[in-house]
């Protein structure tokens, strides 16, 4: 579902005010919307071409999965009317009928997961389907449900969080339901954070309780196979094995060619930027490294814990390659952006 229209461009930014008019949502430039869901966003930019306009014409992958180029030449109305049928009045229709991407493509191939094409179907196919799907997920940290971000409210709630209803947003997609694992990050209870949140261990516990009971209650009523549970709880060695991680986080980081850690780290400079934090390079680097060593220490318990699993990313897909540092054979798929 299309939540939000991002433009970039000045054709792109009068079709997109109109359209957002016409399907009543919010409408955004691509500097504003960072931080938003790109999997309910789509992204509207300047192009030269013949005809009105061409979907997914982006190179880049991880990028938004819509994303449409507007061509010179043809009556904004147009342009508007088959935009507005083609991505609201019948985007449901396309995605389950058409597949993903619908229209013309020259830069992305087919994926086996309808409107949550980002991802490798190699890794699927490895999978083979005889095993159980994992997703971690957040706790219920404030989100703006319009444009499917976070809002950084230092509070805590007791429902089902952001990554949590794109994950269950995401299994609706399958043609047949498959078991899933639900993680939710009881590690999340650090200091920092509880200090952040006003919260003690033990409330935060509690509160994570109830946004699990949230979710299993959510995943019945879907008809979906799920194991709902603490990621810490169901991994006694959790502690025991972050140091080796951690280690592994920071060798992998520094390891990088110096343009791809460059674009991480100003990825990871604007996140931090939104939760109001101020951070030097290195300073930024290192909490980089702490955020990933949680995936390491994921992956590694995902040997422990499950059989043949398969992890359904739905947050950063920067963080994707973290999860396989020391269970390399992990099939890992990133479905989408969300902040």
């Amino acid at each position: 579902m299309i939540r939000v229209v991002v433009f970039r461009g000045a054709r792109s930014a009068i079709i997109a005010e109109s359209l957002s008019q016409m399907a009543g949502v919010p409408w955004l430039s691509e500097q504003e919307a960072f931080g938003c869901d790109k999997a309910a966003a789509l992204l509207l930019y300047d192009g030269d071409g013949v005809g009105s306009f061409s979907n997914q014409g982006l190179l880049n992958r991880q990028d938004f999965p819509f994303s449409v180029r507007i061509h010179p030449g043809t009556p904004a109305r147009r342009i508007l009317n088959q935009l507005h049928a083609d991505y609201f009045r019948n985007f449901s229709n396309n995605v389950s009928r058409r597949g993903f991407p619908w229209g013309s493509s020259r830069t992305h191939n087919k994926a086996p997961f309808g409107a949550y094409g980002i991802g490798s179907s190699l890794e699927w196919e490895r999978w083979g389907g005889a095993g159980e799907l994992f997703l971690m997920v957040c706790p219920d940290y404030p989100f703006d449900r319009a444009l499917m971000r976070y809002t950084n409210e230092p509070t805590l709630g007791t429902g089902i969080g952001l990554v949590a209803l794109k994950a269950l947003e995401f299994l609706e997609y399958l043609d047949r339901p498959i078991p899933a694992l639900i993680g939710i990050a009881d590690y999340e209870d650090t200091p920092e954070n509880l200090l952040r949140l006003g919260e003690s261990k033990a409330s935060f516990a509690l509160k994570l309780e109830s946004s699990m009971f949230a979710i299993r209650e959510a995943c019945r009523q879907r008809n979906t196979p799920a194991d709902v549970f603490g990621i810490r709880a169901r991994h006694p060695q959790w502690d025991h094995e972050m140091p080796e991680s951690l280690a592994a986080a920071r060798n992998y980081l520094r390891n990088l060619p110096g343009h791809v850690l460059d674009q991480k780290i100003k990825s990871r400079m604007n996140l931090f930027g939104q939760w109001g934090m101020t951070l030097s390079k290195e300073e930024a680097l290192e909490k980089m490294a702490v955020q990933g060593s949680e995936y390491v220490n994921c992956g590694m318990a995902l040997s422990r814990i499950a059989v043949n699993p398969l992890v359904i990313g739905t947050n950063s897909i920067n963080m994707a390659s973290f999860y396989k540092l020391r269970n390399p054979e992990l099939p890992v798929i990133y479905i989408s952006d969300v902040f």
